[in-house]
């Protein structure tokens, strides 16, 4: 980081609440998943046109970051978006599954179990879920964007 003091806590806080885009970028591997989003002027943030169950504080486009373990697997119609496997990474208790998106301009890893990942063969369209509790927005200057969750996506006490 050009020898810049950007965050300071534990490496819990860094990793689940980086302060800014190149904190988020730096602890982590596989490295964060960055992906395209806007927020709209009723707050509600989208990406790839489709609704994450989260509302912030900034308007209009922002980058969207989430880490592999939060993203999962879905049905079509339950997906944030949809890719295809490029390749995996089998680590033994963890598979890398590599995925190109749709839009032909990004790429995702999901962090999987052996037996989710089972069922994927190259090639295969995937379908994938962000878990809105986790999604991480970074404002046009980079720094973290509150979000909170929307309504319908709160967790039952």
């Amino acid at each position: 980081m050009g020898g810049d003091l950007l965050q300071v806590g534990t490496s819990d806080q860094v990793y689940s609440q980086p302060t800014n885009l190149k904190v988020a970028e730096f602890i982590g591997s596989p490295k964060i998943n960055i992906l395209p989003g806007e927020v709209g002027k009723t707050g509600t943030l989208t990406v790839f046109g489709q609704e994450v169950g989260v509302s912030c504080v900034t308007h209009g486009p922002v980058s969207v970051g989430i880490r592999s373990e939060h993203l999962a697997l879905t049905s079509p119609q339950q997906a944030v978006f949809s890719g295809t496997e490029t390749y995996r990474e089998n680590l033994g208790s963890d598979v890398f599954v590599h995925v190109a998106v749709s839009d032909g301009q990004h790429r995702v890893v999901l962090r999987l179990s052996p037996a989710q990942a089972s069922s994927i063969r190259s090639g295969d369209a995937i379908h994938i879920a962000m878990d809105p509790a986790h999604v991480l927005v970074f404002d046009k200057h980079e720094n973290r964007s509150s979000a909170t969750l929307a309504r319908s996506h709160e967790v039952p006490a």
